[in-house]
């Protein structure tokens, strides 16, 4: 994603529906980055990292992620599930 497409993201998609952090969502956020999970999204390959983030972190569909990095629906969904 270039600079500032995952802010925009996350803007429309809170535009449309709040999100609300209780209190089991910041603890399983609290988990994983207790996992050091972050810090492997930084050993990713950039598409894929952004996408990735895009996707359970910010919340973006699919078609939102696509449309945002200029990518086919697919190749989308292949970054997000590889292993």
């Amino acid at each position: 994603m270039r600079l500032g497409q995952a802010e925009e993201c996350s803007r429309r998609a809170l535009a449309s529906q709040p999100h609300l952090v209780d209190d089991e969502a910041l603890a399983a956020i609290e988990g994983i980055a207790a996992l050091g999970v972050l810090e492997l999204l930084d050993e990713l390959p950039p598409e894929q990292r952004d996408a990735i983030v895009a996707r359970y972190i910010e919340g973006c569909g699919y078609d939102e992620i696509a449309a945002t990095l200029g990518s086919p629906e697919s190749a989308v969904r292949k970054r997000v599930s590889r292993d």
